[in-house]
């Protein structure tokens, strides 16, 4: 489809010569998976042209697959052979996260509906952002309720990894931030009473510190939950700092997102970075800014019902929904939603987890 040949051009000189000029306005992570297998290939690639210098990736990207001598159909099926494997893992998962919950008949339906689904069958065999971005937003989540229910010091490690893979799949996965706030604080005064008390020594605060400084939006994110760390080392006599589940939501905070910015920086990093200006932020939010004008500017007109906008429609995704998804699956998912609602085990608390998220897409 079109939006491989930009990706795989792209995703290839991430790898093969770490420029990340081409495709800025989305992040790296699904490009680089499905460019992964080209590494091993004896590839041509326009490096001396013109359209490189002024990273014009339709040029390139048609170039690459069909000009330049290199083998497009293996090319292609080789990298789509990465994200099929990527859904795959992605079913094991979702199998083994509903039998943990709702038990083995539900895992294997939830897992027909989901091989069967055309959105799954369109997507997961295609070099693009939306179905990582959409694996790894359902991971992130699940994982967090988990740690909710088990107050799993591992899990919650994952689960901030989780996050990090989540925004360097899709832009759109940014919005996921503010609720770092929102559930860490959920996770302290109403969650497993095992979640441990993290405590972060003064050398693991400086890192975490000189780390996020270079750029004012990820110093903005980290503000209040390092200002906090750092209070509670140089003035831990305050009454506020002695409130334990305060204490606790602001360091499962900081540990989220550290972790997820830590994948950030990873994915973003040039080799030798210390010879140059440490700015894998600085790219990372140069795309997302590019990413967040093209969808406010409606470069792309919507079309709807035999209309076009260039506002859209804030309806639009259901509508969407209610088309193209499956009349069984939207009945038996609708069904599963009642059954489990009234599911008394299940508190109210729980559902914030699942119910958020789902907001956040739609809305």
């Amino acid at each position: 489809v079109s939006d491989e040949v930009a990706h795989l051009s792209a995703g290839y000189s991430y790898l093969k010569y770490h420029d990340y000029r081409l495709n800025p306005e989305h992040p790296p992570f699904a490009k680089q998976l499905g460019a992964f297998p080209l590494l091993f290939m004896n590839l041509k690639f326009g490096m001396d042209t013109s359209a490189w210098q002024s990273a014009e990736k339709w040029w390139l990207g048609r170039s690459f697959l069909y000009t330049m001598g290199n083998p497009a159909q293996r090319i292609i099926f080789v990298s789509r052979s990465i994200i099929i494997l990527m859904g795959l893992f992605f079913s094991v998962f979702l199998f083994f996260t509903v039998k943990q919950l709702w038990g083995l008949t539900a895992a294997l339906a939830a897992v027909f509906f989901y091989v069967f689904s055309p959105e799954i069958l369109a997507h997961s065999a295609l070099v693009n952002t939306d179905f990582s971005g959409a694996c790894f937003f359902f991971i992130f989540f699940t994982l967090l309720h988990r740690v909710f229910v088990t107050g799993s010091a591992k899990t919650l490690v994952f689960t901030g990894l989780a996050g990090g893979l989540a925004l360097i799949s899709k832009f759109s996965m940014i919005q996921i931030l503010p609720l770092f706030y929102f559930y860490s604080f959920i996770l302290s005064f109403f969650g497993n009473e095992k979640l441990p008390a993290i405590r972060f020594p003064w050398w693991i605060l400086a890192l975490i510190t000189v780390f996020i400084v270079w750029h004012k939006t990820s110093a903005l994110i980290f503000a209040a939950p390092l200002l906090f760390g750092w209070g509670l080392i140089l003035k831990p006599n305050f009454r506020l700092y002695k409130n334990i589940k305060i204490n606790q939501a602001m360091t499962v905070l900081l540990l989220l997102l550290s972790l997820t910015f830590l994948i950030v920086a990873l994915d973003y990093l040039e080799p030798a970075f210390w010879l140059h200006k440490f700015r894998p932020f600085k790219r990372f939010f140069r795309g997302w800014v590019i990413y967040r004008d093209h969808a406010k500017n409606l470069q792309h007109p919507g079309f709807l019902f035999g209309q076009t906008s260039n506002h859209g429609w804030r309806y639009y995704y259901l509508v969407a929904l209610l088309v193209k998804i499956p009349a069984p699956i939207l009945i038996f998912g609708f069904w599963g939603i009642v059954s489990v609602l009234r599911d008394k085990a299940w508190t109210r608390w729980q559902w914030l987890f699942f119910i958020l998220p789902c907001a956040l897409f739609f809305f």
